[in-house]
């Protein structure tokens, strides 16, 4: 690559070389529980199944490290017709690509919960 120098200067030398180093990406994937949120005191909510394959590719440095990888389903994205809840992730990093979760939708069952205060 040739240097432009500043106009009245001379660069020595006027060329260099660059190097970008690219990291190899590695496939990981994790077995993660299904957690539940938004869910009103007197519900409660079982998954099936009630864990998920997380699947991502990590760069090869970062594969060994124990990423916080939540795996939940939301009360508000029930869908009563089709008995299924949608999962949805958080804790991912930047660094994680080509993120799916298997399998991407849930079943569930409502139980009514009574508390005795």
């Amino acid at each position: 690559m040739r240097i432009v120098p500043v106009p009245g200067l001379r660069i020595i030398p006027d060329k260099i070389k660059v190097t970008i180093p690219v990291e190899p990406l590695i496939l990981k994937t994790r077995s993660v529980m299904v957690e539940r949120t938004g869910l009103p005191r007197s519900i409660g909510l079982i998954t099936f199944p009630a864990r998920v394959e997380v699947k991502y590719l990590v760069p090869m440095s970062e594969y060994n490290k124990d990423f916080p990888i939540t795996a939940y389903v939301d009360y508000s994205d029930i869908n009563t017709s089709t008995q299924k809840a949608k999962v949805n992730l958080s804790g991912l990093p930047a660094q994680c690509q080509n993120v799916s979760v298997v399998p991407d939708s849930v079943e569930y069952i409502l139980e009514k919960i009574t508390h005795h205060d």
